[in-house]
């Protein structure tokens, strides 16, 4: 009986088996015809980030850690499919700066921890004037992209 408890309990609970493989290929189309750009290993998936209705895209992370953060910019232009990874600041204004003023650009985060956690504030500040400054509409709402279990 305690067995069988057992067995139930923690079914499923074994050893993973590896990396978990992603079904999409960054700098591909979704079935929708919009860009994957990025994509985040959620430990049982990998989970990507596509360009929603936007034809451009940003995202700031911490490619470090807390105590020893680094900075990335990502830039993503749906119309050529090209994609910006970058850790330098000055190559990723360089590619806003060939967006057209006034141009919506889509902020892309995930749900429950911002991909920037642990850069320091001025660093965030920096990324956000950036997109100000190059006269860009910056649009958040359904740009938060859940990498949670079971999120669909």
């Amino acid at each position: 009986m305690i067995v069988l408890a057992a067995a139930i309990l923690f079914a499923g609970c074994g050893p993973k088996t590896g990396a978990p493989q992603a079904t999409f290929k960054i700098g591909d189309l979704d079935d929708r015809g919009r860009l994957v750009f990025w994509s985040i290993d959620a430990g049982d998936h990998v989970e990507p980030f596509t360009l929603r209705e936007d034809d451009f895209g940003a995202v700031l992370y911490n490619g470090g850690t807390e105590h020893q953060p680094v900075a990335g910019y990502i830039l993503a232009f749906q119309a050529t499919r090209e994609i910006v990874h970058t850790d330098d600041f000055a190559v990723f204004k360089a590619a806003l700066a060939r967006i057209p003023r006034g141009s919506v650009i889509g902020r892309y985060d995930t749900c429950t921890l911002r991909r920037s956690y642990g850069l320091p504030e001025s660093v965030t500040s920096q990324f956000e004037e950036a997109l100000s400054d190059a006269g860009l509409r910056v649009e958040q709402v359904a740009r938060t992209v859940c990498y949670c279990r079971n999120h669909n």
